[in-house]
């Protein structure tokens, strides 16, 4: 190739060269990106315009034949060498970049080789740099919104959860200052009642120098003056700087070295009551909206914390009140339950015991129309108690297992007389599938359905009165019941229905001058239902009758063996039927004799004083006598089976009519009633029963031939003793007297009592405390037969006077006949087991 040639292709390639370098270098002076060009040593040998820009250098001598590394943070330079080391193509990488003022940020570095167009050998790198700064703070902010709203969280659930406000206020500043990495938190309060400030709470991040003791009686007002002004006006005090703020600010701020403060307040039930302090003593800092935020929330938190620890103490203080209202309430309803019963033992019971007594016909009509007057006024004194004792919160359930179907026919004996009376029939429903033997409380439950039974026949006339039971479901070992009475009355008006259940309501005030009552049975009832978790309905017409339906759920008791008929030390038992009626007689001596007892039968009532006579010549003695009942029994009738009960043991049972109550003065006589006409199962009852008495553990009497029961009364009031000196004078018994607990003790360390009939309610030792004392004591009285006798509306049931020692309970006023039967059962249960021994 000639010169000439030659030189026109090396000017051609100079141009093509040239018009590279210019294509080269608009594109690099054009780009956004920072561009460096370095050789293989990765020495910088060219930068563009945009790098000056972005790194702070104005020419590119500046930087030229420097090592790329030296524009890299120290901490990523290792990083850059090994992605550049044998690069054979295109990668990316994100590092820390250094400017020449030496901050550092973060950059997007892409990474190319630089090849030779004709031989592809590597003749250097090219470095294409964008900052990402703001991507990554961005990345940052978000990052630390969620810390900041995952800490709002935290702290929210801290008040919520923990049961005090110091305990919730202890965890959650700790989260708090290490969200916002703030040095130390202050929670400042004013003292009541003076113009002071104290740091109740700090926290102090780790190397910070706790303040808390130099904080306490700060007078705001003397060195602060402008602080409360601006804290109203502003809502908020933030400064990144000292120097932003007053001068009293400042100045109290400064010896705790602190360079930059958040303060917000803390305002409860709209009034300020203290406020927060976040404070930062290691670098000045502005306070970002997201911060200030969290630190509103903690203060939010804790008020709201504080005003639910007030109201909580408020309601406490409330309920502290109220429990000391009705305590009192309580302990007034029993002392007037004490007052009031024990008065209306003396009438009631002197008033049984004149009846007892000859008496022409004026008298006898006197005397009973003041009986009724007596048990009218202390039906209306229960009703009251019970309310009372109801709305105080007071009354307790005695749980235990009952007898439903007994019980119903309990209630309708009960009330033949009144039925009688209004001329009602009363009729009794019990479903086939309803269980029998339940678990609850058969005293409420007679209860509920004696008030709406005589209701029922008070408000009707010449009509009927239903009592039903029926089964509504029963699942897991729980029965749900609807216990229903339902009558042909007069009704109720609809307008009435709503309020017939309220305290004091009848359905109008001619009710109360026409039937008598206080408004409160029904009131009761209501309360006694729910009081069992049950609920009470009501389906009323005027002038066609009302139905009243409890709806109560029950246990439903283990199925019961049928009773067996006991055996006295394997001999068979023996009874006697006394019944003047031919065909009652034979049917109830089969039945007997089907259970296995040797049965006698007599027809005539006058030969029961000779046959018991022969009963004691031959020594073969009766374990039962089922004696047809005839109301009232005549005196001679009654004198001879009190004179055989009191010389020698058996079972006395009345078989009556349903319409038939026992005389008053017959009723102590009698250890069981049946109704006629008569069921095996209530006979299986009564021998069931009468065996666990004869096989129950007694003292025995202290010397051989003993005629005499001997009881120890406990009590201090004189007519009382009076009254229970004569109810019992007609029976075998030797009483002494005791009017305190101590003289008790000392009676039994004298002398031998088959029984203590205790009043709970004595000066100076209570029976309360006599009675555990004697049954602490190592002596033979230890195990004494003890009865309760109380007038006290205390929240004490029958198993709770068990639990405590006593061996039964009579409440006060309690009815002769009651009294004389409880005597009469424990006499006979020493007789049985003397003769036992025998």
């Amino acid at each position: 190739m000639d010169p000439t040639q030659l030189a026109q292709q090396l000017m051609a390639a100079k141009k093509r060269a040239e018009a590279i370098r210019e294509r080269v270098e608009a594109i690099l002076n054009s780009s956004s990106d920072a561009v460096v060009f370095a050789n293989l040593e990765g020495k910088i040998r060219q930068t563009n315009p945009a790098f000056d820009s972005l790194f702070g250098y104005f020419e590119d001598d500046e930087v030229f034949d420097w090592h790329v590394r030296e524009i890299i943070a120290p901490q990523d330079e290792t990083a850059l060498l090994e992605s550049i080391t044998d690069l054979q193509e295109q990668k990316r990488i994100e590092l820390k970049a250094k400017r020449k003022d030496g901050t550092l940020f973060a950059a997007d570095i892409g990474l190319a080789p630089v090849l030779n167009q004709e031989d592809d050998h590597y003749r250097g790198i090219v470095l294409s740099i964008r900052s990402i700064e703001e991507r990554v703070q961005a990345m940052r902010r978000l990052e630390r919104l969620h810390r900041i709203e995952q800490s709002h969280a935290e702290i929210t659930k801290l008040f919520l959860r923990l049961e005090t406000v110091t305990s919730a206020l202890d965890e959650a500043l700790p989260v708090l200052g290490k969200s916002l990495d703030v040095s130390r938190i202050h929670i400042y309060h004013f003292r009541e009642n003076e113009r002071l400030l104290d740091v109740l709470h700090e926290w102090c991040a780790e190397d910070v120098r706790p303040e808390i003791d130099n904080l306490r009686g700060v007078p705001f007002d003397d060195l602060v003056p402008s602080f409360f002004p601006l804290l109203s006006e502003k809502g908020i005090i933030q400064a990144e700087e000292l120097r932003s703020l007053s001068p009293d600010i400042a100045a109290m701020l400064e010896p705790q070295a602190v360079k930059s403060v958040l303060i917000v307040p803390l305002t409860l039930k709209g009034r300020l009551d203290g406020f927060i302090e976040l404070a930062e003593i290691r670098k000045a800092r502005a306070w970002q909206p997201e911060e200030i935020t969290l630190a509103r929330g903690l203060a939010e938190s804790y008020t709201r914390a504080l005003e639910r620890q007030q109201n909580e103490r408020y309601l406490i203080q409330l309920r502290d009140d109220a429990l000391r209202a009705a305590q009192l309430r309580s302990q007034f309803v029993a002392n007037m339950s004490h007052e009031i019963r024990t008065p209306m033992t003396g009438v009631i019971g002197m008033l049984e015991l004149l009846m007892e007594t000859e008496l022409d016909e004026d008298q006898q009509e006197f005397a009973t129309s003041a009986q009724t007057s007596a048990r009218q006024l202390l039906t209306i004194i229960n009703s009251i108690l019970d309310f009372s004792k109801l709305e105080a919160g007071q009354y307790k359930l005695e749980v235990g297992e009952f007898n439903l179907l007994d019980l119903v026919r309990e209630v309708k004996s009960t009330l033949a007389v009144l039925a009688t009376q209004n001329q009602v029939e009363i009729l009794t429903d019990f479903g086939e599938d309803v269980p029998p033997w339940l678990i609850g409380d058969a005293q409420r439950v007679r209860q509920i359905l004696m008030n709406l039974a005589s209701n029922a026949i008070k408000f009707t006339y010449k009509g009927r009165a239903t009592i039903r039971v029926r089964r509504l479901g029963e699942a897991m070992g729980r029965v749900r019941l609807r216990l229903e009475v339902q009558d042909t009355g007069i009704g109720i008006p609809p307008e009435q229905q709503s309020r017939i259940f309220e305290s004091f309501v009848q359905s109008d005030g001619s009710m109360t001058r026409k039937y008598g009552g206080t408004g409160l049975g029904l009131a009761i009832v209501k309360q006694l239902v729910e009081l069992m978790e049950g609920h009470i309905e009501l389906q009323s017409t005027l002038r066609e009758g009302s139905t009243f339906a409890a709806i109560i759920t029950f246990f439903v008791a283990p199925r019961r063996r049928e009773a067996e008929v006991p055996l006295n030390e394997g001999r068979q038992l023996r009874a006697l039927v006394v019944d003047e009626d031919h065909t009652a007689r034979y049917l109830l001596k089969q039945q007997l004799a089907t259970l296995g007892l040797e049965v006698e039968a007599l027809h005539r009532y006058d030969e029961i004083d000779l046959t018991f006579r022969a009963m004691n010549a031959s020594h073969k003695y009766y374990d039962f006598v089922f004696l047809r009942y005839l109301y009232p029994l005549s005196h001679l009738l009654n004198s001879t089976l009190s004179s055989f009960k009191s010389i020698t043991f058996f079972h006395l049972v009345a078989v009556r009519e349903a319409s038939h109550i026992l005389d008053a003065a017959d009723r102590w006589l009698f250890d069981a009633e049946v109704e006629r006409p008569v069921h095996v199962a209530a006979l299986k009852e009564v021998l069931a029963n009468q065996a666990k008495a004869r096989t129950e553990v007694q003292r025995k009497p202290p010397a051989e031939g003993e005629s005499k029961y001997r009881v120890l009364l406990a009590e201090d009031d004189r007519d009382t003793q009076i009254l229970i000196q004569r109810i019992l004078s007609d029976m075998p018994i030797e009483i002494d007297l005791a009017e305190e607990g101590n003289v008790v003790l000392e009676r039994l360390d004298a002398d031998y009592y088959d029984m203590i009939l205790m009043d709970i309610q004595m000066p100076g030792l209570s029976g309360i405390d006599a009675l555990k004392q004697i049954r602490q004591a190592d002596r033979d009285y230890r195990n004494i037969p003890i009865v309760a006798l109380t007038a006290s509306l205390r929240p004490y049931g029958v198993e709770d006077y068990q639990a405590l020692g006593f061996d039964a309970k009579i409440s006060k006023p309690f009815a002769v006949q009651t009294l004389r039967a409880l005597i009469t059962s424990y006499m006979n249960r020493r007789r049985s087991v003397s003769s036992s021994a025998d």
